[in-house]
């Protein structure tokens, strides 16, 4: 509402999450995927900010864009996100833990790549809607290995963890980027591979992030 008081450019910073599982196994998935946000109040409350975007563009004629990056990951995570936390693991010979199979699947989208297409979203017109993915997908049990390779213990195993997958697991996530490049020329830099290194380079030379404080509403 202050950006329409005051004739400011919002750019909605949403989430691959708001799209649940893929409907299109093995294919990238485009903004016109359905939203079947599934994984916790998070993706949901994204999803219903998403269409609050929308219904201010649709209503009021706001200038506001929802762009969508998938699954971001880079130095200054703290220890609670996956790649700190395997990373951390594999350089003291420390096992592995995974849900379920770990046969679930991510679009991982270097940091810097995600900073690069939000400063670039202002140019997007009024009411658009953007994804932030490379078009690669990967399963947490490929991280790992990468991870363990690239922490130079490559005779450790990869501990799976017996218990049960968590609630509403989404099954794979894989987000195309062709409608951001039409628009703005964006495109992701750094994949996957290149992206491991530069993290465990990063945090060997920082050492341990503090998680953040969550707040217990319990």
């Amino acid at each position: 509402m202050a950006c329409r008081q005051f004739g400011v450019k919002l750019i909605h910073t949403s989430t691959s999450e708001v799209y649940g599982s893929s409907q299109t196994p093995g294919k990238p998935m485009t903004e016109e995927h359905p939203i079947l946000a599934q994984a916790g109040t998070y993706a949901v409350s994204k999803a219903g900010a998403d269409l609050l975007c929308r219904m201010a563009f649709m209503t009021e004629g706001q200038d506001v864009v929802v762009v969508r990056p998938f699954n971001m990951y880079g130095p200054h995570q703290s220890m609670e996100k996956l790649f700190p936390r395997f990373i951390s693991l594999a350089t003291f010979g420390e096992p592995l833990t995974i849900y379920g199979d770990g046969e679930q699947k991510r679009d991982y989208v270097w940091v810097e790549d995600v900073a690069d297409a939000i400063w670039k979203a202002r140019y997007l017109e009024a009411g658009d809607i953007v994804n932030i993915g490379t078009e690669n997908s990967y399963t947490i049990n490929e991280i790992a290995e990468y991870i363990i390779k690239a922490c130079g213990n490559k005779g450790m195993k990869v501990h799976a963890k017996k218990a049960a997958p968590r609630p509403a697991e989404v099954k794979e996530l894989n987000g195309s980027f062709k409608r951001m490049n039409y628009l703005t020329a964006w495109k992701p830099t750094v994949y996957l591979e290149e992206g491991i290194r530069k993290c465990v380079d990063w945090y060997t030379a920082q050492g341990y992030i503090v998680p953040p404080k969550i707040l217990n509403w319990g």
